[in-house]
């Protein structure tokens, strides 16, 4: 049996040359961009870090001042030497990291931190952020830190007995972190209750009991109280249980207390964490 077949030509006519071949530019990385970086030195990283809090840029022909010329009255510059990304972690805010000269020669590179998502880091410098590995940065890392705090460190460290306005912030923070932000009352020396009639209904002496309380504010002596409060909170939060309020575990205190303030990451604030 004969089969037909049919064959079908499709002219396309005359075809443009091709073009040539680009080869793909692969993208500056941050270690190369910060070689040449301006700002990449302690003052202007630190600026970074306090626009972050809320700051304002230093006006323009006025120096910005290092660590050691801060001079914030609600906020105090901190340097840490020889720390590690699990102290970075448990601090929870933002910090301006000091990495090695490129190659090993020349002055230190300053770079904000602003976040740490497991080993996921977000760098500034150079007019913009950089997306950066942690390993990668880590291996640049010398270890030390600087950090923005708004208490007064100069205080520290405190033992029982002593007193003054860091007192008070501790206590004032740790009150409302076992009370779950509930005020405490005080109870005047007299509630009056004495001055009503026999027979008057129960109700009328909870009144009278009730306006004799008032808000009670946070003290500021390092008295028994406290170091029980001081004591069990270190112990909850794996600190070391001295009573001795140091400079960790003022940290942890304020990262678990002051949620309005710049974080590093987003993890969870629970109770023991």
């Amino acid at each position: 049996m004969a089969v037909a077949v049919s064959v079908f030509w499709f002219w396309r006519g005359p075809q443009p040359p091709k073009a040539p071949a680009v080869a793909a530019v692969a993208p500056i990385g941050w270690l190369e961009e910060i070689r040449g970086a301006g700002d990449v030195n302690e003052p202007a990283a630190l600026q970074r870090l306090y626009q972050l809090w809320g700051g304002q840029q230093v006006e323009a022909g006025k120096p910005a001042p290092t660590c050691q010329q801060w001079s914030d009255a609600n906020l105090r510059c901190l340097r840490l030497e020889a720390i590690g990304v699990d102290e970075l972690r448990r601090y929870n805010r933002p910090v301006v990291l000091q990495l090695r000269a490129p190659g090993g020669a020349g002055e230190s590179r300053f770079v904000l931190l602003k976040r740490l998502q497991q080993d996921e880091a977000k760098i500034s410098f150079g007019q913009r952020d950089w997306d950066v590995p942690w390993p990668e940065l880590a291996g640049q890392w010398q270890g030390d830190a600087l950090l923005l705090v708004a208490a007064p460190i100069e205080q520290l460290p405190l033992e029982p007995g002593a007193s003054g306005s860091l007192v008070e912030w501790v206590d004032a923070r740790l009150y409302r972190y076992f009370h779950q932000n509930e005020p405490r009352w005080q109870r005047e020396s007299q509630d009056h209750s004495d001055r009503l009639r026999e027979g008057v209904p129960k109700p009328a002496w909870l009144v009278s009991h009730h306006l004799s309380l008032r808000v009670q504010g946070a003290g500021n002596v390092y008295d028994a109280p406290l170091l029980a409060q001081v004591k069990r909170f270190q112990q909850e939060q794996g600190l070391k249980e001295n009573g001795v309020i140091d400079l960790a575990t003022l940290l942890v205190i304020s990262r678990l207390l002051d949620v309005d303030q710049p974080r590093l990451s987003d993890a969870s604030v629970q109770r023991g964490s």
